[in-house]
């Protein structure tokens, strides 16, 4: 009796700890393709102005329209790009 009761839990926690395993795996894939496309679309060279002036300007708004769509459509919660300058990062995004 006490062996199965062993069984049955070693066997319990055996299946989650593969769930979890999966779904990690699952939603990693998810974000790093929502990473690859969100650098397919962003042109560096062009967002480097917004790092410059921190003015928002029209390509900034058409990255912004994009996230903003990609977050209606998918179950993204967050986005952030990250320009690099040689003072450090800046971001830009939105919760």
């Amino acid at each position: 009796m006490v062996i199965g009761a062993a069984l049955i839990v070693v066997t319990s926690v055996n299946v989650g700890v593969q769930y979890v395993k999966e779904y990690i795996t699952q939603t990693q894939h998810q974000e790093f393709g929502y990473a690859r496309a969100a650098a397919e679309y962003i042109d560096g060279d062009r967002i480097s102005h917004y790092a410059q002036t921190l003015e928002k300007d029209e390509y900034y708004e058409e990255v912004s329209r994009y996230f903003n769509t990609v977050q209606k459509q998918t179950d993204l919660k967050y986005y952030y790009v990250c320009i690099s300058t040689e003072d450090g990062l800046i971001y830009m995004g939105r919760r």
